[in-house]
């Protein structure tokens, strides 16, 4: 089952002022390897592969998830390594992130906290008052993520 999740922008962090690089359509495939990475052996992980996430990637950026908000997606590198993304759509008027994704080498080590914080404050700067998230309710570590920034249940 999902769970829907809210928060009210801005997030307020103590986080330094960390610059990432725009998740845009032209790292679709980074974005891809990264998705099947982050989310294989996970509770969300249904036995995809690489063409599915592909797909996927490909379902965000033509608008089945919302018009794609690439000004508010963010990617972090390891030097060629794409480690970890949030990628942020507006459905129904409201920002959506979408996937919020890490690489499974890289995980528990704050990259999602940032880029979601980055993404948050981003789209308050820009005038939003509020990111929703859907996340599956067993998917523990990433609702204590959400909880801790300050998402609440819708």
């Amino acid at each position: 089952m999902k769970l829907q999740y809210r928060l009210t922008l801005p997030i307020q962090s103590s986080l330094g002022s960390d610059t990432f690089k725009s998740a845009s359509a032209e790292i679709k495939d980074a974005l891809a390897d990264l998705m099947l990475d982050a989310y294989s052996g996970t509770v969300d992980y249904e036995g995809e592969g690489l063409q599915e996430a592909k797909d996927e990637i490909g379902n965000l950026l033509g608008g089945v998830y919302g018009t794609f908000l690439a000004d508010h997606s963010y990617a972090l590198w390891d030097k060629n390594v794409l480690v970890s993304a949030t990628l942020v759509t507006l459905m129904k008027e409201r920002p959506l992130l979408a996937f919020s994704m890490t690489r499974s080498d890289f995980k528990r080590h704050g990259y999602a906290r940032r880029l979601i914080t980055a993404t948050a404050n981003s789209l308050w700067e820009s005038g939003y008052s509020s990111l929703d998230l859907w996340v599956t309710d067993s998917n523990e570590p990433a609702i204590k993520l959400y909880e801790e920034l300050g998402f609440q249940i819708v």
